[in-house]
Order: C-alpha cells, then sequence, then structure tokens
C-alpha cells in the first residue's frame, strides 16, 4: 500500500433479537496494532455498518431480529505520510463487532 490507500474487510452476520423493548448499540472492540511503530502512527482504523444498504440506526431493536448485518473494518494510510515509513509493515489484531444491549 501506498500513501492514501485505503483497506478493507467486510464481514456479514445476522442479528438474534427476540423480545419486547430490546435495544442495542454496535461497537468494535480489540483492533489496534500488535506493534507501534512509525506506519501503524499514520494507520486509523474505522468501522461502518449497515442494514440493507442503509446505514446502521443508533440502535437496534428487536425490530431488527434476521436482519443481516454488514460491518466494513477500513484502515487508511494517511495520504501525508512520509518517507519513514517505508518498508515497514503492521498487523491489526483482531477485530470483533459486539452489540452491547441497553437499558430500557
Amino acid at each position: 500500500s501506498v500513501p492514501g490507500d485505503t483497506i478493507t474487510k467486510v464481514c456479514t452476520f445476522d442479528i438474534t433479537a427476540a423480545g419486547d423493548h430490546l435495544r442495542a448499540t454496535l461497537g468494535v472492540t480489540g483492533g489496534g496494532f500488535a506493534a507501534a511503530n512509525a506506519l501503524t502512527a499514520d494507520l486509523d482504523i474505522a468501522a461502518t455498518y449497515q442494514i440493507d444498504g442503509a446505514n446502521i440506526p443508533a440502535e437496534i431493536t428487536e425490530a431488527n431480529g434476521g436482519d443481516t448485518v454488514t460491518a466494513t473494518i477500513a484502515v487508511t494510510f494517511d495520504a501525508a505520510s512520509l518517507n519513514g515509513t517505508r518498508d515497514l509493515s503492521a498487523t491489526l489484531n483482531a477485530v470483533t463487532i459486539t452489540a452491547q444491549q441497553a437499558h430500557s
């Protein structure tokens, strides 16, 4: 990759939500890099979520039971990165998508 590139990983998973008044928010745990170096300082990690091509709402509810979520994890290499990152490598730690139930 060169400065300005973005590498993405797309994953899908089904929501199992049954019951009344369920609410949850999606998030990411893990991530980060196995070892820090000049390259990792110029890499940004972001996650986005969609259901049927639409950005996911702030919270999912029991109405989303059976929906399929598409999660896109993107690592962007800063376009302003300098030559000090040349010949370096970075290993992204495991990333886990979480659903945190909110109190109703």
